[in-house]
């Protein structure tokens, strides 16, 4: 019976002593995942802040935007294609109607005379166009480069 006694006592403070334990482990745990919530509640809180500013910087630069597009709207005098009528230098003076040779034609060398010559009277046309237009617009560069061509042609 002393055995049975000192045995069961012996379990028992064993079982104590492993109950002891783990509640400090436990309580170790607790310390650590309340250090471990502290530190990512502190960093969702600088996220929060962080996306605060990153939206005021964004509402700031776009508020900022459409403010420069007005004062740019208000600066730039734009022309619509609607309002402007296209001013035709010389109307029904100029006449450019080059043809292709028919293919029953391509052989015979007058009507390619013929066609050469028609063609080099269009190159004349069109050369007077651009050249009228070039007095009324020196800069344009389109122009330059359709003088150019005809100059040239």
């Amino acid at each position: 019976m002393c055995n049975d006694y000192l045995s069961r006592r012996g379990i028992k403070q064993c079982e104590a002593e492993k109950i002891n334990v783990l509640q400090e482990q436990n309580e170790l745990f607790r310390a650590e995942n309340g250090k471990i919530k502290q530190h990512y509640k502190e960093f969702y809180d600088s996220i929060k802040i962080t996306r605060a500013k990153h939206l005021e910087q964004t509402t700031a630069l776009l508020t900022d935007n459409e403010s420069l597009k007005v004062q740019i709207q208000n600066k730039l005098s734009c022309v619509n294609k609607d309002h402007v009528k296209q001013k035709v230098l010389a109307p029904r003076k100029y006449a450019i109607d080059v043809e292709p040779i028919p293919p029953r034609n391509r052989n015979n060398r007058e009507v390619h005379l013929v066609y050469l010559k028609h063609l080099k009277e269009s190159v004349e046309t069109l050369r007077e166009i651009v050249e009228e237009a070039k007095v009324e617009r020196p800069l344009d560069s389109l122009l330059a480069l359709a003088w150019r061509y005809t100059k040239h042609s």
